[in-house]
């Protein structure tokens, strides 16, 4: 991706989500300026055809430094899909279920991904 691509999907990813100014709030605990752009499928785990769908919106999340950090321990993928589902549904966390879902029933047809979505309100969430 180009850096002209880059920013503006990233004033894209800003536009949608909480802000202290203009910067945005980080996608996972919500109290830190976001830093960085997390993939929640690794670039490295998919293939020429599927990288662009990894690149989407709805597959990517904003982060602070801490959180991308410890953004692979058990359970976090989970937590960040479900409040990218707020996120991206504007609001409505079906809505923004079911946006991912059609993007990620896509890259699993051009991979070997074996998991599911989390469904959104799971464990009480």
């Amino acid at each position: 991706m180009g850096q002209v691509a880059y920013w503006r999907k990233l004033s894209r990813m800003t536009a949608l989500r909480r802000k202290v100014g203009n910067q945005a709030l980080c996608d996972l605990c919500g109290m830190v300026p976001a830093q960085e752009r997390h993939h929640l499928i690794p670039k490295s785990s998919t293939n020429d055809a599927a990288r662009e769908i990894a690149d989407e919106d709805v597959l990517t999340c904003l982060l602070c430094r801490e959180c991308h950090d410890n953004a692979h321990a058990p359970g976090v993928r989970e937590r960040i899909f479900r409040n990218l589902y707020v996120i991206n549904g504007r609001g409505d966390a079906g809505a923004g279920y079911a946006l991912t879902l059609e993007a990620f029933t896509r890259l699993k047809e051009l991979t070997r991904l074996t998991w599911e979505l989390p469904e959104p309100g799971e464990n009480g969430e």
